[in-house]
């Protein structure tokens, strides 16, 4: 397994959310008095604190081989924020919902009745992050975000790998950029106000929404979009609105659990976006990938 950020920033969310089930069981192994649960507390919470221990060991290398210090403040950051109120309310819900949609259904394929939408954005964005394998995927064990994707302007690809020294949101020609509708629908939710995460790569803890600045858009039933991480301000339409494909619903932002400018991108069942199942889509005729470029040429 290639040692990267996402490795490692995984490795400092499994071992904090590993934490707080232990301190959970705990709380029940003192109220019910059973010896199994305690037991098991223990196991947990070794568990969790070994994989933040192997999260500190893969932060630090990767520090030192990019000579990057952000590197560290970033990991440190998520990890942080994980164990905040709404950090721990975040995992707790995902993670039910993700247990409960397993014991209920299995999670969708690729199909030829997949929808197919147009990009939602001008010009032309690479795909960071996402894909239909489990190689490419944005995060495959997570049937929320099994076919989400991250997005950004071709021209910030090199600062992705720089991107400690590209870390005022003024670098970045993402932020700011606008979005738009990738299919008609209804305005079902709007969440404005979070404040964009600066220096680049520096989440704030103070943030209560995983998503940051967010907009859901319903299509069809058990179909809604989700455009995440958008400029704090830049949102233009209200809950109740509707809007057709092409229009402009915010600019790209760096908002929520967002380490650097980008828009977070995908369909799913309901428009919750802790408690869903992400469908696969088309942008025009291609399942995008990660490391696609996709242009739209807006008149």
């Amino acid at each position: 397994m290639r040692l990267d950020e996402k490795v490692v920033a995984s490795l400092g969310r499994m071992g904090s959310r590993l934490l707080v089930v232990g301190a959970i069981l705990y709380i029940v192994a003192r109220l019910t008095g059973s010896m199994i649960i305690d037991r098991a507390t223990g196991l947990v919470a070794l568990t969790g604190l070994t994989l933040g221990a192997l999260w500190l060991l893969g932060s630090i290398t990767l520090m030192r081989r990019r000579g990057e210090t952000c590197i560290l403040e970033t990991s440190l950051t998520m990890a942080a924020w994980t164990l905040t109120p709404w950090g721990v309310y975040t995992s707790i819900k995902q993670a039910a919902w993700e247990a409960i949609s397993r014991l209920k259904q299995k999670p969708p394929n690729p199909s030829n009745d997949d929808p197919i939408i147009i990009p939602p954005f001008d010009g032309c964005w690479a795909i960071v992050n996402g894909g239909t394998t489990k190689e490419e995927s944005h995060s495959w064990n997570l049937w929320s975000q099994r076919y989400a994707y991250d997005m950004i302007r071709v021209d910030d690809i090199e600062r992705v790998e720089k991107q400690c020294a590209h870390r005022s949101l003024g670098n970045w020609t993402t932020y700011g950029s606008p979005i738009y509708a990738a299919i008609n629908g209804i305005v079902v939710k709007v969440v404005d106000g979070v404040r964009d995460n600066e220096p680049v790569g520096r989440i704030q803890l103070a943030t209560k929404h995983l998503a940051g600045n967010h907009v859901v858009i319903k299509h069809a039933p058990n179909l809604y979009s989700l455009y995440a991480h958008l400029k704090r301000g830049s949102i233009t339409v209200k809950e109740g609105d509707k809007v057709k494909a092409g229009e402009k619903i915010g600019e790209a932002g760096n908002s929520g659990m967002s380490t650097m400018p980008h828009l977070h991108f995908q369909l799913m069942t309901t428009p919750d976006p802790l408690a869903t199942i992400s469908v696969p889509f088309k942008i025009n005729t291609k399942y995008p990938r990660r490391g696609a470029i996709i242009c739209n040429n807006r008149p």
